[in-house]
């Protein structure tokens, strides 16, 4: 009816929109969504068979957002809702300045895709177009190849852009910029090879090398937030293997694991712990005298001695200690809290010998 003018306007429901498509109706279209008066349809299923009833809902519930718009998307229309913007009195004050706001752009695909003689393209750009579009605001676009770390320093001296906008908000940030809600979610993926067992948990990480980007987020959210499990992790593991009694891990202790530059190697921090493990003599983990030394340095990288090194020393102030006695009663191996074929395999591994 709406179609062949007789009514101005109807109600319907938004499967209405396929039969549009289907009949080729020209010149109609959904526009607006009565999303308080949604029509809403499930599976019905024989009354004998809860158990199918269960699969189907968990199996429903399994499905992400976007799989649902995707599959939805392919045969209905809806209209996009534009929401108008509540701008207070000082906000449309400064729209009316008619500021035209400088962006930097880089070509960093698929955020910003910058190419000579072309406009910027990518997703930021269609967010920029939407705002643009919805208050009014001009953006200039700023292409630049400047490298991320001298934008910072020109950000924080006041002398960049007007705004850059693929930034991840830190507290160290806030200091010298604003930032608007955030409105892209990028989590972080673990790549490896087709022929590579997936990873699946940090139980995977065992045994690798690990690839972060240098200076950015990440590099800093492994180094502050995810050693403390990684670490536990080990220790717990070290601890069950060596037979030891580890029940903590000293707060300073953290801090120091924390604070060392590790080199993105999941290896080497793991070789840390059971050396760590193995010098511990009571219920906490227990930092090495020269590992302690080198904590108190202004560049533990300069301080440090190898793991390997100060365990070696560590193993033989012991024996020198108990007169090179290996096993029994006041021992090595009963100070060291490990057991004797254990102890002998390490001074073999590390190269001790009585002198």
């Amino acid at each position: 009816m709406v179609f062949e003018g007789k009514v101005d306007f109807s109600f319907g429901l938004s499967t209405h929109s396929y039969y549009i498509n289907k009949y080729g109706l020209v010149g109609v279209k959904p526009v607006h969504v009565l999303l308080e008066r949604p029509s809403k349809v499930g599976m019905a299923v024989r009354t004998d068979w809860p158990e199918l009833v269960a699969i189907l809902n968990k199996a429903i519930s399994s499905f992400s957002d976007q799989e649902i718009d995707t599959i939805v998307g392919r045969w209905i229309d809806l209209p996009v809702q534009k929401k108008e913007l509540d701008l207070t009195p000082e906000e449309r004050a400064w729209l009316d300045l008619k500021h035209t706001v400088g962006v930097r752009v880089v070509d960093w695909p698929p955020y910003m895709i910058a190419k000579d003689n072309e406009p910027p393209q990518g997703i930021v750009i269609e967010y920029l177009k939407l705002i643009g579009e919805r208050s009014g605001i001009t953006f200039k676009y700023e292409v630049t190849d400047q490298p991320f770390a001298e934008f910072i320093e020109s950000m924080k001296q006041h002398k960049g852009p007007d705004m850059t906008p693929v930034i991840i908000p830190t507290p160290e940030r806030q200091q010298y910029l604003s930032f608007s809600k955030t409105y892209i979610s990028s989590p972080y993926v673990i790549f490896i090879r087709d022929q590579d067992e997936p990873i699946l948990d940090v139980n995977g990480l065992a045994e690798k090398t690990v690839a972060v980007p240098r200076g950015f987020v990440l590099h800093d959210k492994l180094a502050r937030e995810d050693i403390p499990m990684i670490v536990q992790f080990y220790v717990d593991i070290f601890t069950r293997k060596l037979g030891k009694k580890i029940k903590s891990i000293p707060a300073k202790v953290m801090k120091t694991l924390q604070s060392y530059n590790w080199p993105g190697n999941v290896r080497e921090l793991q070789n840390v712990i059971e050396r760590m493990v193995i010098a511990t003599t009571d219920a906490k983990l227990q930092l090495p005298d020269e590992f302690s030394q080198a904590d108190q340095a202004a560049s533990p990288s300069e301080s440090f001695k190898s793991l390997r090194d100060m365990e070696r020393d560590y193993i033989v102030s012991v024996l020198e200690k108990t007169g090179w006695k290996v096993s029994g009663k006041d021992s090595a191996a009963e100070i060291l809290g490990l057991d004797r074929s254990t102890l002998r395999a390490r001074m073999k591994k590390l190269g001790i010998h009585k002198k």
